[in-house]
C-alpha cells in the first residue's frame, strides 16, 4: 500500500500540480531511468558470442598445446634411447623440428622461447632470414656474400640448416612465387615472435 500510495502520489502530482519546468524535469529523468534500464537489461549477442567463441578457442588451443607436449616428450625419450650421442639441446632441438606449436586457428604461433629459436636470438635470426631471402633473389651484394663466405664458409646451408621447419615452409613459399615479400616478413616476424597476430 505504501508504494501505491508513493505512486498515486507522483502521478497526482504530474497529472495536477506541476508546472511546465517541473514537467521538463521529470521527463528528463525519466529518460534517464529508462537508458539505466535498457543498459542493466541488455543482452548483447554478439559480445556474449565472441566471448563463448574465445572461450571455446582457448579451450581447443589448450588441448592442442597439451597433446603437442606430450608428442614432444616421447620423441624426446625416443631419440634420447635411440641417439645417446646427442646433448639434450640437440635432441629438444630435433624434438621441436619433428613436431611444432600446432595452432589450429590458422594463426601463426611464436617459435621462441625466452626469446630466442633454437638458442639464437629472435631479432638475429631474422636477420640471417632476411640475407638468406637477398642472396636467394639475387639481391645481397658481392661484398656482403664474400664477407659471409669469409667468416662462416658455406654459410647458406649453415642458416638454412638453424631455421626451424616452419621459417624453412615460409622461405620457400615465397621463393616458390606464392606469397609477398610483405606477406613473408609478417609471418617469419609473426614465428619469431617480433610482432602479433
Amino acid at each position: 500500500m505504501k508504494n501505491a500510495s508513493r505512486l498515486e502520489q507522483c502521478v497526482d502530482f504530474i497529472l495536477n500540480q506541476c508546472d511546465g519546468k517541473e514537467l521538463d524535469v521529470i521527463i528528463a529523468a525519466v529518460e534517464r531511468r529508462k537508458t539505466n534500464f535498457a543498459k542493466e537489461f541488455s543482452f548483447d549477442s554478439e559480445a556474449a558470442s565472441k566471448k563463448i567463441s574465445q572461450e571455446i578457442n582457448a579451450s581447443i588451443q589448450k588441448g592442442m598445446d597439451g597433446m603437442t607436449k606430450s608428442l614432444r616428450q616421447f620423441s624426446i625419450d625416443l631419440i634420447a634411447k635411440e641417439a645417446p650421442e646427442l646433448s639434450s639441446e640437440q635432441i629438444s632441438a630435433l624434438a621441436e623440428k619433428w613436431i611444432p606449436d600446432m595452432s589450429f586457428d590458422g594463426s601463426v604461433k611464436p617459435l621462441t622461447r625466452d626469446g630466442k629459436v633454437s638458442g639464437i636470438p629472435a631479432d638475429v635470426l631474422y636477420d640471417m632470414t632476411l640475407q638468406f631471402i637477398d642472396y636467394g633473389t639475387g639481391k645481397m651484394s658481392n661484398e656482403k656474400n664474400n664477407e659471409l663466405k669469409n667468416s662462416m664458409g658455406n654459410w647458406q646451408e649453415k642458416y638454412w640448416n638453424h631455421f626451424p621447419t616452419k621459417v624453412r615452409q615460409t622461405i620457400k613459399t615465397f621463393f616458390d612465387g606464392q606469397t609477398t615479400f610483405g606477406e613473408c616478413t609478417k609471418t617469419l616476424k609473426q614465428l619469431l615472435g617480433l610482432v602479433t597476430n
